[in-house]
């Protein structure tokens, strides 16, 4: 799946490219992978539920994207086993859960390398908190709701679910 939203410089796209998008409803896009056990709920409820960040007793290994006329929402379960990863910086947006797949797209290269990353990589095994190895190229943490405006460019990033 993959998602971008915003003219830039960096990309040789119109304003909005989506792949992998389902749409049974005219209220809102959607995606999803994995499986949500329990509660049983149509995807209209959990979108429903998602909006409104009620989502406690989600239990699975699953996550969903959203999208409707002014936001976009995207949940992952809290132990993260199935990974978003987003650019976000003062004009794109762009979400996907394949990695290089955003690399690609964006024409990512030396100049986007964060060179942190490297040294925590080299001290813990891994880069700290939701960073990768490029600048404004994060992972949507396990357990968390991360809410995009349209209309105000921003993000919000919320844990939801702790383990």
């Amino acid at each position: 799946m993959f998602y971008y939203y915003q003219s830039t410089k960096k990309m040789h796209l119109n304003s909005i490219k989506k792949l992998g998008l389902q749409q049974d409803t005219k209220a809102f896009s959607y995606y999803k992978a994995g499986e949500l056990f329990e509660p049983e709920l149509s995807i209209d409820e959990i979108y429903a539920r998602v909006k409104n960040k009620n989502i406690d007793d989600f239990i699975g290994e699953y996550n969903y994207f959203f999208e409707d006329d002014d936001y976009i929402y995207i949940i992952t379960d809290e132990l993260g086993a199935i990974k978003w990863f987003y650019y976000f910086d003062d004009s794109d947006f762009c979400v996907s859960n394949n990695f290089w797949y955003i690399v690609k797209q964006l024409d990512l290269d030396k100049d986007d390398i964060q060179i942190e990353s490297f040294y925590e990589s080299m001290l813990f095994a891994f880069p700290l908190d939701s960073k990768t190895y490029f600048k404004n190229l994060k992972i949507v943490p396990s357990g968390s709701l991360l809410v995009y405006s349209k209309k105000t460019n921003q993000i919000t990033l919320e844990k939801i679910k702790h383990i």
